[in-house]
């Protein structure tokens, strides 16, 4: 009797969007709003692969949105982009694939022909902790609000069409937050150690498309 060997390669992907990618806007209102969500999951399943491998499963979520508001020579933006995303591989632990929350504000008011006094409002940070290294020797790298970032902008902003504009400005902010006590303490992210912040002026240009 042949001996018969069993090979089987199983692949499960999943892709959930929750919010579709268009705008809405009041009839006669200055506010608009878009976004989109997705959540996705994939899994491989290996039963006597003859390439050898892992099975591996994963799940990322995602979101992003954004509300604005314009009226007569006012413009103002708002968009926030979340994602968290863990993956296992074989009998590994479980790991971050990605993890990240972004919120940006810019308000402008025009002086003249795409030509606009702006302020810009960035806060940065992450979910949950990171760590580096292996598990007999795993290091805390990162955690929520460690680091967290608030930048602040102020100056000329050239705003040609909506998916472009340069920001030039003079006066400038950035904060650096670090509230988990292990990594203040080492004084991980530029923080004087023992420290919670750290405070930086600085001249910026910034570009988005």
């Amino acid at each position: 009797m042949m001996k018969k060997t069993l090979t089987l390669l199983t692949v499960i992907l999943l892709t959930t969007t929750m919010l579709p990618a268009q705008e809405e806007k009041a009839p006669e209102g200055p506010w608009t709003f878009n976004g989109m969500a997705g959540l996705n999951f994939s899994q491989v399943a290996l039963v006597n692969w003859s390439q050898g491998g892992d099975n591996s499963q994963a799940l990322n979520w995602l979101m992003l949105v954004n509300l604005n508001y314009t009226k007569g020579k006012s413009a103002w933006g708002n968009a926030l982009d979340m994602g968290y995303g863990i993956q296992k591989t074989g009998e590994n632990p479980a790991s971050k694939m990605n993890d990240y929350i972004d919120f940006i504000s810019k308000y402008g008011y025009e002086t003249a022909n795409n030509w606009f006094i702006s302020g810009l409002f960035n806060f940065k940070t992450q979910f949950t902790k990171g760590y580096k290294g292996t598990d007999e020797n795993r290091n805390l790298i990162s955690d929520f609000m460690s680091p967290g970032y608030i930048n602040f902008n102020v100056g000329m902003e050239y705003k040609p069409d909506d998916k472009f504009y340069l920001l030039l400005s003079p006066i400038g902010m950035k904060a650096t937050i670090v509230t988990n006590d292990s990594l203040s303490t080492a004084g991980a992210y530029g923080v004087e150690p023992g420290k919670n912040f750290r405070v930086q002026g600085y001249n910026s240009r910034r570009y988005s498309e």
